[in-house]
């Protein structure tokens, strides 16, 4: 989920955008003292997963995977890499972030 820009229009205003996979939203916080990141993923996940099929024989169809359940989307803060965790979002974990960030 890097993040990338494009040139600086004539105007000023840098426009900036995040090509986000595996989630539905992510909401980035800057404060004096550091950054935080909040995404929407699925309610179910402790950190992010990542699943790859490679085809050996592109005659033969792709087995078929069995329907995925339905995901439950929910808020959660996300660690710093190298090892990525979420985070449950409930009121205090907000509050103690926003603290860290906000150097509070």
């Amino acid at each position: 989920m890097d993040s990338q820009s494009g040139p600086v229009p004539p105007s000023g205003i840098l426009a900036t955008y995040t090509l986000l996979i595996g989630t539905k939203g992510r909401v980035d916080v800057t404060g004096p003292t550091g950054s935080t990141r909040f995404m929407l993923v699925d309610k179910d996940a402790s950190r992010p997963r990542l699943g790859v099929t490679i085809q050996s024989n592109p005659r033969r169809p792709p087995a078929l995977e069995p329907p995925a359940k339905p995901i439950d989307w929910t808020w959660k803060i996300v660690t710093s890499p190298p090892t990525v965790r979420y985070i449950d979002l409930t009121q205090d974990s907000l509050f103690r972030t926003l603290l860290e960030v906000g150097g509070g």
